[in-house]
């Protein structure tokens, strides 16, 4: 995990109408130590959280050209100017000539192509938040587009603030203004040539396929990276024997299975619009066997993430927190399901049986103290009787 120390203070704005490519770059955000993600659906939600709360940095995730364009030109140039100074990154699928020239004149920060790994992610925020100057003129708005000053560079200086600072200018007719234009060139060798490639028969790389079914086996094969991954874990969770040993396994693998189920969500929404190749689907049967083997892990692993749950708020005395009672009804909606995979409680074994036992106890426990402590709001809009 590339955790990033510097990132704990750092606030992010994620904007995207795709809940599931939001749902996976928040997860990959905080496993590099970005984990204070607020989200917005649309161009206005954006605005009202920009205008509400501090963020330092705002990623724009698979808008629509006219719509990131026009987001980002009202950040610039519509907001207070605290506001439209903030870095912000825009994710795509892939990037036109036009495109690009396009959000670079709104003042565009950072510009990223999907799949985001967490290295190519730490990379682009790393990036985002170096300290630039902000340029604020008629005809553009935005962080300073100039690169850093190169020493080694002996050609033209063409920049308006390079003439103040600039060398003594050189007669034309003098010896050193011919050192740079008029010295002979060696010519540039030939490339070696390439030896031929053999295209591999499960390989999507071919010009065959779309851009976007390419794209799709990158998520896939992502995927599968992280479901063997989880069956390593679980691997070792069958050997484990110390409760501690045992408990952080069980946490990893639902971390593990938390982004997978990301990955394989963005995938299945993927296939559906773009459709797939025959490897891509041979690559998703591979993962649901690996599911499959696995189920005993990915149970206990929820009954563990419950049952830890539920301890921490049993042990607190500041009361049941708001919706808990929903979100562990969904959890253990998810953890019954798991269990039906497996074929039922009679189908496990006895550890992970007693976990899922205990976590239900527990959720049960929760919920039941959640019930008892609501109140009942007066309402105070009703006249008061005058005593007498």
């Amino acid at each position: 995990m590339l955790v990033n120390i510097s990132f704990s203070q750092t606030s992010c704005l994620l904007v995207s109408p795709k809940q599931d490519l939001s749902r996976l770059i928040t997860h990959t955000l905080r496993q590099i130590g970005l984990v204070d993600v607020t989200k917005a659906d649309d161009a206005e939600h954006c605005i009202l959280q920009l205008t509400s709360s501090d963020f330092d940095v705002v990623f724009l995730l698979d808008l629509d050209q006219d719509e990131g364009a026009k987001l980002l030109g009202r950040i610039r140039r519509q907001t207070a100017p605290l506001v439209a100074a903030i870095p912000v990154i825009s994710v795509a699928e892939s990037w036109s000539a036009d495109q690009i020239a396009l959000l670079r004149n709104e003042g565009v920060t950072v510009l990223a192509t999907l799949p985001l790994t967490m290295r190519t992610l730490l990379k682009y925020v790393t990036r985002a938040l170096e300290p630039r100057e902000f340029i604020a003129t008629t005809g553009y708005r935005g962080p300073c587009r100039r690169g850093k000053d190169n020493p080694k560079y002996d050609g033209p200086r063409r920049r308006r603030t390079d003439k103040t600072a600039s060398a003594p200018a050189v007669k034309p007719n003098s010896a050193a203004a011919h050192t740079l234009d008029d010295r002979p060139r060696r010519p540039m060798p030939l490339p070696p040539p390439r030896p031929p490639q053999t295209v591999d028969a499960d390989d999507d790389s071919d010009k065959s396929t779309t851009p976007e079914m390419r794209q799709t086996r990158v998520v896939v094969d992502n995927a599968h990276n992280t479901a063997m991954h989880m069956d390593h874990l679980s691997s070792e969770l069958k050997m484990a024997t110390l409760p501690q040993q045992r408990a952080q396994l069980c946490y990893e693998i639902a971390m593990v299975s938390e982004r997978m189920i990301n990955l394989m969500s963005l995938a299945d929404s993927r296939v559906r619009e773009f459709g797939c190749s025959d490897s891509v689907v041979t690559r998703l049967g591979s993962i649901r066997t690996i599911i499959m083997r696995n189920a005993e892990g990915l149970a206990e692993a929820a009954a563990q993430r419950i049952i830890g749950e539920c301890e921490r708020i049993l042990k607190r005395r500041n009361g049941i927190p708001l919706g808990v009672g929903v979100r562990l009804a969904h959890q253990i909606g998810k953890c019954d399901a798991i269990v039906g995979v497996i074929g039922g409680h009679d189908a496990m074994s006895e550890t992970v049986a007693q976990s899922v036992r205990r976590a239900r106890e527990l959720a049960d426990s929760v919920i039941r103290l959640e019930t008892q402590s609501s109140l009942v709001i007066p309402d105070f809009t009703l006249q008061r009787q005058p005593r007498r």
